[in-house]
């Protein structure tokens, strides 16, 4: 079924180099209609946002649609944490830790790469490690996202500015940044659900479970969200970012700690039925998407 996928969707770069743009107002109106569709389908909210560069201007068109457009950065955010201690330090055990952190999506490794970034801590926070990978952010064309200043993956990052952030990541002209796009295209195959499922699809997923503000205990959803970016063959390219909350069973959470970065893909994990859902949900939006993107541009 995995390699059905791929063949469904391998010669897309390939198919929409060919593109030449509708009214914006027919492909929004469309991608409307399917968002729409998906979120009643599945009861719960999806939010998407894509950003087109034609090749041979600087145009970008930008598509947005779904009521999940904002959310925490959970794992994605170890896309600039690795480029920016591999800037500080490209050593071998830096690149061993960034394989570990993007391909693997580690949060020990990713923790230690921005621990690189400064070592001590000042009153228990790491302010020049998160100006570090916000230096990294605002390069890329994201101006708004602000590093939270305590957990790196509990920075809110909107969909809009992840894909612009994924848009300027390919600008960048140094080997941090091509060792860590190499990366994204390298991801461990049982992450490869959603944009996982596109053949030439440069991404990276995060996901956890969101907390009610001031609570230890009460948890009111499972994030799962992707940005990725789809290389075309003229010099254009798609930016894009998802995202979906799962609701959370609170029977099954009885008697369990909060899940390890693996307990996820375990079964018996409480959180295995939330997360497999935002998996299901993501791969489900990704198909129908990319197709409408075929259908729409006049392929």
């Amino acid at each position: 079924m995995q390699k059905l996928k791929y063949l469904i969707f391998l010669g897309l770069p390939v198919l929409l180099s060919m593109y030449t743009l509708k009214a914006h107002a027919d492909l929004q109106t469309s991608l409307n209609e399917v968002v729409k569709g998906l979120e009643e389908k599945h009861s719960q909210p999806l939010g998407i946002c894509l950003k087109i560069s034609i090749p041979g201007s600087k145009k970008i068109v930008i598509y947005q649609s779904g009521k999940w457009q904002q959310g925490y950065a959970w794992s994605t955010i170890k896309v600039p944490v690795a480029i920016a201690a591999l800037l500080k330090n490209d050593s071998s055990e830096n690149r061993e830790l960034a394989c570990s952190s993007i391909c693997q999506s580690d949060n020990f490794a990713s923790f230690k790469l921005l621990n690189s970034l400064q070592p001590e801590t000042v009153g228990g926070l790491r302010p020049v490690a998160m100006q570090s990978v916000e230096t990294i952010i605002r390069a890329a064309g994201d101006q708004k996202t602000m590093m939270d200043q305590e957990y790196s993956g509990l920075t809110l990052w909107s969909l809009e500015d992840a894909a612009t952030f994924m848009l300027g990541l390919q600008n960048f002209d140094h080997d941090a940044a091509r060792f860590v796009r190499d990366l994204m295209m390298n991801i461990d195959s049982k992450h490869c659900f959603g944009l996982g499922q596109i053949h030439g699809m440069m991404f990276k997923t995060g996901w956890g479970e969101v907390l009610a503000e001031g609570s230890d205990d009460n948890y009111t959803g499972y994030d799962c969200r992707q940005m990725g970016y789809l290389a075309l063959s003229n010099g254009g390219g798609i930016s894009i970012a998802i995202g979906t909350t799962s609701n959370i069973d609170r029977f099954s959470l009885e008697g369990h700690e909060a899940p390890s970065d693996e307990d996820e893909f375990d079964k018996s994990s409480a959180f295995y039925p939330s997360f497999s859902k935002g998996r299901e949900v993501l791969s489900d939006f990704t198909s129908k998407i990319f197709l409408l993107l075929k259908k729409e541009m006049n392929l």
